[in-house]
């Protein structure tokens, strides 16, 4: 996780570093964000017998997190985030000979993945609403590497000079997994999904 964290770091100084150099303007935001998450095909698995039968659904639930950005000019950012993901696994098994054998179980899971996006945002002429657009990419784990990537858009609104609400949804295609030095391939059990929430930002 700590690596994860590095890598996003480095790769976003890299990024901000030249636009210091050419004397543009600092401008900072953090925030916060809620939402919910939706498969577009979660992972599913049934089978039945002549005398058992096995279902299971893998389904997203709500997720959270939080940011930091980095406008190097008056449309464009570099993003930071964290998002915290929840994810529940639902089994149900059935022994048709031997029913005490039969089970039906809930497994609640969480996963974290860190960002690094790109932001573009459209201002009206007042500034208190403004349209943007986002895409990143993220990790979640070093060992394996998995790698995630999600596309964005959402509609901002400015109620003070440094606080502002936003929503916005975001499509995350399926995952990559690098399991070994042979083999790169997508993700075995996971499937697009896309993403709803609702933020509040802090400029400083």
């Amino acid at each position: 996780m700590k690596k994860s964290v590095l890598v996003l770091v480095y790769v976003s100084l890299f990024l901000i570093i030249p636009y210091n150099v050419n004397g543009e303007s600092k401008k900072y935001v953090i925030g916060i964000h809620s939402g919910y998450s939706l498969f577009m095909a979660g992972e599913s698995n049934e089978w039945r017998s002549y005398d058992s039968e096995y279902k299971a659904e893998t389904k997203l639930g709500f997720h959270g997190g939080f940011n930091l950005q980095y406008y190097f000019s008056t449309h464009w950012a570099i993003q930071l985030e964290m998002d915290y993901q929840r994810k529940t696994h639902h089994a149900e098994y059935t022994d048709f000979v031997h029913p005490e054998n039969s089970y039906s179980r809930v497994d609640n899971y969480s996963y974290t993945v860190y960002y690094l996006n790109v932001i573009y945002r459209i201002n009206n002429k007042k500034d208190n609403f403004s349209f943007y657009f986002s895409a990143g990419i993220g990790i979640k784990d070093i060992n394996p590497l998995e790698i995630y990537s999600k596309i964005g858009n959402g509609i901002r609104y400015s109620f003070s000079p440094r606080t502002a609400l936003h929503l916005g949804v975001a499509f995350l295609p399926v995952p990559f997994i690098y399991r070994n030095p042979a083999a790169l391939r997508l993700f075995p059990y996971y499937i697009a999904h896309f993403s709803f929430y609702v933020g509040l930002e802090y400029r400083f």
